[in-house]
């Protein structure tokens, strides 16, 4: 009697764990096992125009990597490599993160407003903050004069004219304004978790600093920023994962144009395109599949090589 009912409480905890999980694993199964396999599958097959597939082995992967790395599609090849430029705006934002993140944990002046003002691109919209930036550089030809957004209107006081965002238009400098508007719409999440390392640092380590006549950038350098550098590290990890995410910002101030030869597309913002287009195009969604694969086949070595590196250069930090 008493071992039935153990095995009956056994029974019931076991069965409270599984329906516990089982959203969780139903989850996993589908969103992760089932899309991951089924879109690795997929690259091996051509889709004609009424939904059937037919085995063409790596043919799909040949004719992506003569268009990308063989210079059969100069659009192709332009849109993989801009999606490189997240590596670049990314290296741009961790040093003035580092900085701004410093600064916000030495409280200075008006700390509390700088850290709303940081932080409040990342709890906005992006679609909202790219048009409102959009604005800014818009030029508008109503025919008879040419009305230009407040910031355009102000460099133009000072004789900078040029057709800042402009649809249609190719200009040299819209790769500078995608820079600054991901810059400044990416900073608030990184000062925040670099802030949140530096404030479990404990108190008594920055008073000996600055007993020992460490100065407020010196502290910054030498006892600070190594204490936060596993933090710093896994954010490094995380920048050449950000080439799969880095197409929001030039689609949406560029209004989905992509320039000629696909100078402002990005690899992401090309498989965004062909998903789109599947409707019209079945084949589309195998060069999706192949596009993320290559991209992935691509990043996978540099981000385990900066691993390695990053944690043979870093030590590990404990307080």
């Amino acid at each position: 009697m008493i071992l039935n009912k153990q095995v009956f409480a056994k029974s019931k905890r076991a069965v409270f764990i599984l329906a516990f999980l089982a959203l969780s694993l139903i989850n996993f199964a589908v969103f992760w096992c089932y899309i991951n396999f089924d879109t690795i599958r997929l690259t091996f097959f051509k889709i004609n125009q009424f939904g059937e597939e037919t085995f063409v082995g790596i043919e799909n992967y040949a004719t992506l990597f003569s268009n990308i790395f063989g210079g059969k599609d100069k659009g192709a090849a332009t849109s993989f490599w801009n999606s490189f430029h997240a590596v670049g705006i990314n290296l741009i934002i961790l040093p003035i993160s580092i900085i701004v993140a410093y600064c916000l944990y030495k409280k200075v002046y008006g700390y509390s407003f700088y850290r709303v003002v940081f932080y409040l691109p990342s709890i906005i919209s992006i679609v909202v903050l790219a048009a409102a930036f959009r604005e800014m550089f818009r030029q508008y030809d109503d025919g008879q004069t040419i009305i230009n957004g407040p910031v355009a209107q102000l460099l133009s006081w000072i004789g900078i004219n040029k057709q800042w965002l402009t649809p249609d238009v190719d200009t040299n400098v819209k790769w500078p304004l995608i820079y600054l508007f991901a810059i400044l719409n990416g900073m608030g999440a990184n000062v925040i978790l670099i802030t949140s390392a530096m404030n479990r640092i404990p108190k008594e380590i920055s008073e000996a600093s600055r007993l020992d006549g460490c100065g407020f950038f010196r502290e910054m350098t030498r006892v600070t920023v190594p204490l936060v550098m596993p933090t710093v590290t896994t954010w490094v990890m995380m920048i050449f994962a950000s080439v799969y995410s880095f197409f929001m910002q030039p689609m949406l101030l560029l209004d989905y144009n992509t320039g000629v030869d696909n100078m402002f597309s990005t690899a992401p913002m090309q498989i965004f395109n062909f998903v789109a287009d599947a409707g019209f195009d079945k084949q589309r969604l195998v060069s999706a599949a192949c596009l993320g694969i290559i991209l992935t086949i691509f990043i996978l070595p540099i981000n385990l090589l900066m691993r390695a590196i990053l944690n043979r250069f870093t030590a590990e930090v404990s307080y």
